[in-house]
C-alpha cells in the first residue's frame, strides 16, 4: 500500500522594525520571534529593517522583538494567519536610555540592570524582560556604557569573574554617570582530598540550598538556579562564589553527576551541611 502524507499549508509574514515615533529610521539586526504553542518561528531584520517570518501555519502569533539599545517589545504585536501571507507588519521599538560609569576597584566586570523586587506575578515577568537587553561588560579600566535602559527604578548590578560584586539603585530618566563600588562576594572555599589526604584535581564541587526536608518539587527546582558549581584546581582547592547567606549542601560529583561518598555523609544524605564563608576539607572515601 502507498503512504499518504498530508501537508498543511504554511504562509509568510513580512514587516518592518523601526524606532518608535520615527518610521523613517529602520532598525537592523532586530530579532523577531513569533510565538505559538507548537513552535517558535524566528527572523532577523535586514539593513532596511525589514523581516520575513516563513512557514507560519494558520493561527495567532504574538511577536517578541528585541534589538541592541532598545526596550524589548513583549507581545504587543500579534500576527494572525488565516489562509494567506500577511504583509505590512509595523513594529516600533522604543530606544532605551544610556548609563555610563565605572566600577571600583577597576577591572573587567559584567554590568546589568535588574529588578529591585524579584517576587510577583505577570508584572514582574514583563519588567524583567524589559531590562533583558540592558547589560554590558566593562573595559579593563572599569569604565562602561550601558544602553537600552528603560525608564524607571532599577538596580544596577556589577559582577567580576574573581568574585567581586556591587549593586546600586538607579532612577533611569535621562543619561547619567555612576560609580559602582564592588566588594568580595561571600564564598564557600576548601579542598577536596582523597582517603590518603592527597589533593583531588579536576572534579566538580556543587553547592545547593539545604532542602533535604522540603517536599515541594518547585522549591527544589528553584534551588538549582540558586546553586553554584566549581572545579578543583591542581591542589584540590575550590571556591564557590556568590551564594546568598544561608545553609547549603555541598557534594563532590564525577563526570556523570554521581556524588562521591565523603566522610561525614551517608548514602541517604550525601551532602555536607555548610554555611556561606565556611572553609572546609572534603575527604573522599575512595
Amino acid at each position: 500500500d502507498g503512504v499518504t502524507v498530508t501537508v498543511e499549508p504554511a504562509f509568510n509574514a513580512t514587516g518592518t522594525v523601526f524606532v518608535d515615533g520615527k518610521p523613517g529610521e529602520p532598525i537592523a539586526g532586530a530579532r523577531i520571534s513569533a510565538l505559538s504553542p507548537d513552535a517558535t518561528i524566528e527572523a532577523t531584520t535586514r539593513s532596511d529593517g525589514t523581516f520575513t517570518l516563513a512557514g507560519l501555519r494558520p493561527g495567532a502569533y504574538p511577536l517578541m522583538v528585541q534589538a541592541e539599545g532598545t526596550i524589548p517589545s513583549m507581545m504587543r504585536t500579534t500576527v494572525t494567519i488565516d489562509d494567506a501571507d500577511h504583509d505590512g507588519i509595523e513594529v516600533p521599538l522604543e530606544m532605551g536610555t544610556e548609563i555610563s560609569g565605572r566600577v571600583h576597584p577597576a577591572g573587567v566586570a559584567e554590568v546589568r540592570l535588574a529588578l529591585r523586587e524579584s517576587t510577583g506575578g505577570l508584572e514582574v515577568m514583563i519588567n524583567g524582560a524589559k531590562v533583558g537587553n540592558a547589560k554590558t561588560t566593562t573595559d579593563e579600566d572599569g569604565t562602561f556604557t550601558l544602553t537600552g535602559a528603560p525608564r524607571g527604578s532599577w538596580k544596577l548590578v556589577a559582577k567580576s569573574e574573581d568574585g567581586y560584586v556591587g549593586e546600586l539603585d538607579v532612577e533611569v530618566d535621562e543619561p547619567q554617570d555612576v560609580r559602582v563600588e564592588m566588594a568580595p562576594s561571600p564564598a564557600v572555599r576548601g579542598r577536596v582530598l582523597d582517603a590518603e589526604g592527597k589533593p583531588v584535581r579536576q572534579v566538580s564541587v556543587r553547592l545547593r540550598p539545604d532542602l533535604l526536608d522540603v517536599d515541594d518539587p518547585l522549591a527544589r527546582l528553584r534551588s538549582r538556579a540558586l546553586g553554584k558549581t566549581s572545579t578543583t584546581g591542581d591542589d584540590g582547592s575550590f571556591a564557590l562564589v556568590g551564594a546568598e547567606p544561608g545553609k547549603f549542601r555541598l557534594t563532590v560529583v564525577d563526570d556523570r553527576g554521581i556524588a562521591y561518598p565523603m566522610r561525614g555523609t551517608t548514602k541517604d544524605d550525601p551532602g555536607l551541611l555548610v554555611s556561606v564563608e565556611d572553609t572546609i576539607d572534603c575527604l573522599l572515601d575512595r
